[in-house]
């Protein structure tokens, strides 16, 4: 039997706690094998991100056509597309292409505030790439500058927001809430249809790095393994909560750091305390 195949399109983090490096660990987790064409180098740890260097479109395109020519990919994931013409680069492929699902993590900024998208790549993100996507996974700040309308609008009106987000084309939106603050970690899911939030308790810790990417990977990874696009979510919700309870009390760096994507396999008592 073929394992399921996803393809990451985004940019490398020298830490590893998030993009490419998140997104293999993700899919290795949930049992799908990945692979990967990376957009961006970015030299960043836990406390800081330093630089980055964007890939010429035409090596971007090169690793996509490497991986699709031998490989059955089932689902796509895109994180940091870094620059316009990485974007166009990346959109003239997908839109050639007959792939089950597209995810879309609409990537601006790190956590450390590090731009990782051209601000003038946003319209052909929402003009182009939104509209071949099966789920995009904002958070308040990237559906803000998309929607162009204020953060405080967002929070105030989670509906609207996902209803706005999805009438720009995409099969299904879900708004991630974490930066949303509170006692709560809720995000909240809209395919046309259904309006769902996804609640779970905000844990008390720093080691939340490449979540974002982490939980888009996710959703990719249940999406390849034939999960229906909520209950994908749900999946990848369940997921991702996990792994943060799980990282409380794992120390590697002293900032925010990474999550740990093995813990199903390892004995960590100290987990327990």
């Amino acid at each position: 039997m073929a394992a399921p195949v996803v393809l990451s399109i985004a940019g490398s983090d020298s830490g590893a706690g998030a993009g490419i490096q998140a997104d293999l660990k993700t899919f290795s987790a949930l049992g799908v094998y990945g692979t990967c064409a990376v957009t961006a180098i970015t030299a960043q740890n836990t406390k800081s991100f330093s630089c980055s260097y964007s890939l010429p479109p035409s090596i971007v395109v090169a690793q996509i056509r490497s991986v699709v020519e031998d490989f059955q990919v089932r689902v796509v994931k895109l994180g940091m597309l870094a620059t316009v013409d990485i974007l166009r680069a990346v959109y003239s492929e997908l839109a050639g292409a007959n792939f089950q699902s597209i995810v879309v993590d609409p990537v601006m900024r790190s956590k450390t505030g590090a731009c990782l998208l051209e601000e003038r790549a946003v319209e052909e993100l929402r003009r182009d790439l939104l509209p071949m996507t099966t789920i995009c996974t904002p958070n308040v700040e990237e559906a803000a500058t998309i929607l162009e309308i204020a953060e405080n609008e967002v929070i105030a009106d989670t509906k609207a927001a996902c209803q706005a987000f999805f009438s720009l084309g995409v099969k299904a939106v879900v708004l991630k809430g974490g930066h949303m603050g509170g006692g709560n970690s809720d995000d909240f899911f809209y395919d046309g249809k259904i309006f769902e939030r996804l609640s779970s308790t905000r844990e008390e810790t720093l080691n939340t790095h490449g979540s974002g990417c982490s939980f888009a990977s996710a959703i990719a990874a249940y999406l390849a393994n034939g999960y229906e696009v909520l209950d994908a979510v749900r999946a990848a919700k369940q997921f991702i909560t996990s792994l943060i309870k799980a990282s409380v009390y794992f120390e590697v760096g002293s900032g925010h750091g990474p999550m740990k994507h093995y813990h199903r396999y390892n004995d960590y008592s100290d987990c327990e305390r």
